[in-house]
């Protein structure tokens, strides 16, 4: 009986040696796979930065009327001060014919306003607000793009029969003509003894405003 006891004692002893050897085990698998749950975990909340990109506003974005092109053009006021526009341009008769006629929007698409170009002919008579939703002011330059005078338009009600409705214009022939709606004259430096020149066909993103 005391060996039969004893080899039990031993048999007990080698079962609790091997359980304590599993716990261990399990205890180290346990403490990997807690260090491998933290880093995967910290690697979906990390605290870097992450980069982003932002489009700056391009203050020389425009928007062109349907069927004008654009041009650019330098005012030089009497005192030698400068200044650049972009304008809609309306060259052939049929586009002088339409200018601003129904549109509503006084920025005119971020354009500083429409010119009028006779450089086939010289301009006589005047412009009238017919079918013109806004007002405007008409700034008239000579062939040679000297400065002759300046109008503030009113537009005519739709009621208002065709004698009834104001031309605006000077006396002298006109080769260049501009509607300014969001702009006054002085803001581009147009007035007596001033001149207007035209620079080219298309406009860069940001224009020469200093006088």
């Amino acid at each position: 009986m005391v060996e039969s006891d004893a080899e039990d004692g031993n048999r007990v002893g080698r079962g609790l040696a091997v359980l304590a050897f599993i716990v261990v085990v399990v205890a180290a698998v346990s403490v990997v796979l807690a260090r491998r749950n933290d880093s995967s975990s910290g690697s979906t909340t990390s605290s870097e930065p992450v980069a982003t990109t932002t489009s700056a506003p391009d203050n020389g974005s425009r928007t062109r009327l349907d069927g004008f092109g654009e041009v650019l053009v330098q005012v030089r006021a009497a005192d030698g001060r400068t200044c650049e526009a972009c304008m809609l341009l309306a060259e052939t008769s049929a586009q002088r014919a339409r200018g601003l006629m129904e549109v509503t929007d006084r920025t005119l698409g971020g354009y500083d306003g429409m010119l009028f170009s006779y450089s086939d002919r010289p301009g006589t008579g005047g412009f009238w607000m017919r079918n013109t939703r806004i007002p405007l002011t008409s700034v008239f330059f000579d062939p040679d793009g000297r400065y002759l005078d300046s109008f503030a338009m009113t537009p005519c009600p739709d009621s208002t029969s065709d004698a009834d409705c104001p031309r605006y214009g000077p006396d002298e022939p006109f080769g260049t003509v501009v509607e300014l709606a969001a702009l006054e004259p002085v803001d581009l430096l147009m007035g007596p003894g001033s001149t207007i020149e035209v620079k080219g066909s298309h406009c860069p993103a940001k224009l020469e405003r200093s006088n």
